[in-house]
């Protein structure tokens, strides 16, 4: 029996104040995550090679999504207030649900991200509204 492929399901971001879910974006048509490191060289006398380590440098992606509400205003709001230090205690949450064949759901989870610019596209009368935005965040989890 050939193996089905992974296909993208699920993703949404999740804004929270207080531990209180203010707003969910789930129309995400593509959602991208790097889990970031980065390879330390050394060289020292009397070594005859070098030596390597590598850390850890957290994550970083961007994700795309079509407008279907305001709660994507919603999203920027809250996210200028938090840039602009009004609601320091604003933390939004990325989360995204891995659909397997077999029955497997392990869930990414990528805490208190930090995001850059916003784009938003009206490209013609055919398409829909698009946003962009990168984001990052110092670490993730997954549950099995």
């Amino acid at each position: 029996m050939p193996s089905l492929r992974l296909r993208g399901q699920e993703t949404s971001i999740i804004i929270t104040r207080g531990g209180v879910v203010e707003a969910t974006l789930d129309n995400i048509h593509e959602f991208n995550a790097e889990l970031s490191s980065e390879i330390l060289e050394a060289s020292y006398l009397g070594q005859k090679t070098k030596l390597h380590d590598d850390i850890f440098n957290g994550c970083k992606g961007d994700f795309a999504f079509h407008t279907h509400s305001e709660d994507w205003l919603v999203f920027a709001a809250a996210l200028i207030d938090r840039q602009k230090r009004n609601t320091p205690d604003l933390v939004i949450n990325i989360t995204t649900v891995l659909f397997y064949p077999d029955g497997d759901n392990p869930q990414i989870f990528f805490p208190d991200c930090k995001f850059g610019p916003m784009g938003i596209s009206l490209a013609n009368r055919e398409a829909y509204v698009g946003n962009k935005i990168t984001w990052a965040s110092d670490d993730f989890d997954v549950a099995l």
